[in-house]
C-alpha cells in the first residue's frame, strides 16, 4: 500500500512484495470490515471461519500492525 498524496492509499501492483494472495487476503478483510462478520464471509466464500481469521492475519503481519480489534462479540 502507498499514500498517492491525495489523502487515500492504494494497491502498488509495480513492486514484487504485493502478490495473488496477499491481494486475496486484502479483498477478504474488505468483506469483514464490510459485513462485520468473519462468519458471514467464511459462509459466503465457503470457507472456514478460522481460515478467514488467518486471511486476516496475514495483511496485518505484512503492514506490522493490528488492522481491527477483535473480540468474541464484536469488531472495530
Amino acid at each position: 500500500l502507498f499514500d498517492n498524496h491525495s489523502g487515500s492509499y492504494a494497491i502498488d501492483t509495480r513492486g514484487a512484495g504485493l502478490n495473488a494472495g496477499l491481494l486475496e487476503h486484502i479483498r477478504t478483510f474488505t468483506r469483514v470490515v464490510e459485513t462485520g462478520s468473519f462468519t458471514a464471509v467464511a459462509l459466503e466464500q465457503r470457507r472456514s471461519q478460522p481460515t478467514v481469521s488467518r486471511q486476516i492475519s496475514a495483511p496485518e503481519a505484512h503492514v506490522g500492525v493490528r488492522l481491527m480489534q477483535r473480540t468474541t462479540r464484536a469488531l472495530t
